[in-house]
């Protein structure tokens, strides 16, 4: 995956600000036309939007697929205009246990959505997010909202967590066991990571730059070229980091370590064995 800054495109036209390849092929693009705010999923659907956040309109592509404009308008899209309302909105996937969420954070492919499926499959939770999390900074905590309603896994995960796995390329929606209906107090962020110089999952507690280091490139933005959004972004942060531990869970590239890792994740949900 690449990501791309682009120059400055005539007046009248779109002014694409970033936008992100996978193996050389167009996936996403964020950019401004005049005033408004622009994000594209080509062959998808577009997201247009009033820079203050007072309108917006998602009109999907001719015969695009409608589970992933659901997934899009439920997930990233809301993301976007959170972002816009100047609210926080991680890319992260989360699970609540015991009236607490535990929310994990990583690069793409690090396995969030699988180890938050496997928690809701065998552990009892309730699914909160798959790909984006919305955040609630309070006065003493922060909460996340439920967004979407269903995992998107691959078919290795699938028929890791017992579901029916066909040769369908790519991921494919999974109607969880339970969802949760409404704020959740935000017990943990955990990094994801796979390292397959060690044999058994490994938990550490992150604090102050390392944590928020960890936590900026998951932020989801709608606005790339304004810097006083990232001073806000950055405060939103330090506030979060500051209510909320952060940790590092790395394990194998092994999905036999799947288990153990979750049994990681639950024990922080619940509040034993923290380091």
């Amino acid at each position: 995956m690449s990501r791309a800054t682009l120059s400055a495109m005539p007046p009248g036209e779109v002014r694409w600000t970033s936008e992100i390849h996978t193996d050389g092929e167009l996936r996403f693009r964020l950019g401004r036309e005049g005033d408004r705010l622009i994000a594209e999923w080509p062959g998808i659907c577009t997201l247009r939007a009033e820079r203050d956040g007072s309108s917006s309109e998602l009109l999907p592509a001719p015969d695009a697929d409608p589970e992933l404009i659901d997934k899009l308008h439920s997930g990233l899209a809301r993301a976007l205009l959170r972002h816009v309302s100047g609210e926080l909105t991680l890319h992260a996937s989360a699970a609540a246990i015991g009236g607490r969420a535990i929310a994990c954070v990583g690069e793409s492919h690090a396995g969030k959505s699988t180890a938050v499926a496997e928690l809701v499959v065998n552990h009892g939770a309730e699914l909160v997010s798959d790909d984006t999390l919305a955040i609630v900074l309070g006065d003493h905590g922060a909460g996340v909202i439920p967004t979407e309603p269903v995992s998107w896994l691959l078919p290795e995960s699938r028929r890791a967590l017992g579901f029916d796995a066909d040769e369908t390329f790519g991921k494919v929606p999974i109607a969880p066991i339970r969802a949760a209906q409404g704020q959740v107090p935000l017990g943990a962020l955990v990094m994801l990571v796979f390292d397959d110089d060690i044999d058994t999952p490994t938990l550490r507690r992150l604090r102050g730059h390392d944590a928020l280091e960890g936590l900026v490139p998951s932020v989801v933005r709608f606005i790339l070229d304004e810097p006083e959004l990232h001073r806000r972004e950055l405060e939103q942060l330090t506030r979060l980091v500051s209510c909320v531990p952060v940790y590092e869970l790395a394990r194998p590239y092994r999905i036999e370590q799947l288990a153990a890792a979750s049994e990681a994740l639950r024990a922080l949900a619940e509040g034993r064995g923290k380091p």
